[in-house]
């Protein structure tokens, strides 16, 4: 057997930071998530103080996808599915910390990573099939896989193509060029 000695080089690669609650969570080496809060949702400051955590308006949610996140506030799981703006989220909240302003889309757009099957060449638009938006097309070439092109203007933060993704490759990020919530 040879063993090499470690060697503190730069990496393609480098390693996230990771926090106390991230190692004990199990967290490593992952793509932190931005914490996908419903339609309406106060900035970060303002939701934490005026949200009681009731849990109205994950009941009101006809998607099932809004759960107690971190702290026990109403976040977004967009892996059981998509948020379809209808914004009975918004009208169960009694604390106001979802206002009550029409959403037609979110603070965040989606990522599509390396490890997508199509950027693999094996055949798979599964994403492009549950985007209502069209903000996923696909670009076909001769001998190839059709290759995913997301159009993030067009992406409206829902959601759905992080559910429908069989390899796990599509994760949400801010959005830094939309309104918060136009």
């Amino acid at each position: 057997m040879v063993f090499t000695h470690y060697q503190k080089t730069k990496s393609k690669h480098p390693m996230p930071e990771l926090s106390r609650a991230d190692l004990l969570r199990g967290n490593w080496g992952r793509r932190r998530q931005v914490q996908c809060y419903p339609p309406g949702a106060l900035p970060d400051t303002q939701l934490e103080s005026r949200c009681t955590r009731c849990g109205d308006c994950a009941r009101a949610c006809p998607e099932g996808i809004i759960t107690a996140g971190q702290g026990g506030f109403p976040v977004l799981d967009m892996k059981r599915g998509g948020c379809s703006f209808c914004g009975l989220c918004q009208v169960a909240c009694p604390s106001g910390a979802l206002s009550r302003q029409q959403v037609q889309r979110l603070p965040w757009q989606a990522l599509i990573a390396p490890n997508c099957l199509a950027t693999r060449q094996i055949e798979c638009r599964v994403c492009g099939e549950n985007c209502d938006a069209e903000a996923i097309r696909f670009e076909l070439a001769i001998g190839q896989a059709p290759r995913p092109l997301l159009a993030l203007d067009a992406c409206t933060g829902c959601g759905e193509c992080v559910r429908a993704c069989p390899a796990a490759a599509i994760t949400l990020i801010s959005a830094p060029d939309k309104d918060q919530q136009s």
